[in-house]
């Protein structure tokens, strides 16, 4: 006997014996309330960089300016951006605002390489180039996921994959003082690699400010009471807080809310 009909839309298995394995289809619906008319219904037009390498974005202005202090003043009403909905930025890059653009409306960064591609060694450079972008435009959201994937791309592999000096040059020459980023890379090389790089690297191509930041975080930390210091990285020790969330973020004027845990840590 033939098994009863079925809808078209259920995908059908046959299996031994005549049995059939009805599986139903995903289900596309999702809640009324994350439909995207909170990104808004009119756009405005961004032109980045300068001359021959200049591109034009156009963005929803509500979602823009729900991340970014720097496009809600640009918005305003009083600027003249504002009146003729066009925002420029001749110093910045098309392909960083490109990335962060991709993030704002999928709060995704594109930095990680295609599946099948071997990995340029570039990763740690191009998030800092997005980090000092978003800095700058005050979106605090882009910034903690930003510091998330330097730390999961640092640790993803057998061996640790350091930021390079181009990463830290990046961060250190973009940024105006203390920042998660810069806090980051100073806890990665004071702890997993300590005094002796600090001794033998070849510290000239690094910012003299770093050097002081990685000496000061060292001596900032007892002397460990075994032979290995189990060390916690989490994204969310090195996030600023954001609106009304609760206080988990940075602290700058305390390094034991920033950055490393005290779950096996030493920090002082």
């Amino acid at each position: 006997m033939p098994p009863p009909s079925l809808p078209v839309n259920l995908i059908t298995t046959t299996m031994p014996a005549n049995q059939v394995v009805t599986t139903m289809p995903a289900d596309p619906r999702e809640p009324e309330g994350r439909k995207l008319a909170h990104i808004g219904r009119t756009t405005v037009d961004i032109c980045v960089g300068k001359e021959d390498y200049r591109e034009f974005f156009s963005v929803h202005d509500t979602l823009l300016a729900s991340r970014s202090e720097f496009f809600t003043r640009a918005m305003n009403g009083r600027w003249k951006e504002s009146k003729e909905r066009l925002i420029n930025l001749p110093e910045d890059s098309p392909a960083v605002f490109s990335l962060y653009m991709h993030h704002l409306y999928t709060s995704k960064l594109a930095t990680a390489p295609n599946e099948g591609t071997p990995d340029s060694g570039s990763e740690h450079y191009t998030l800092a180039q997005l980090y000092v972008f978003a800095e700058k435009i005050q979106d605090s959201k882009c910034k903690n996921d930003i510091v998330d994937a330097m730390v999961a791309h640092t640790f993803e592999g057998p061996r640790l994959r350091w930021p390079g000096t181009r990463t830290i040059n990046t961060i250190y020459r973009g940024t105006a003082g203390p920042c998660t980023a810069r806090r980051f890379l100073v806890d990665i090389h004071a702890v997993e690699r300590g005094s002796a790089w600090c001794a033998n690297h070849h510290r000239e191509e690094y910012p003299a400010e770093f050097i002081w930041d990685v000496i000061t975080r060292m001596s900032e930390r007892k002397p460990p009471s075994h032979s290995r210091i189990v060390l916690s990285y989490t994204g969310s020790r090195y996030h600023e807080v954001i609106g009304d969330e609760p206080d988990q973020g940075e602290k700058l004027d305390d390094g034991s809310l920033l950055g490393l845990s005290d779950d096996g840590d030493t920090s002082s």
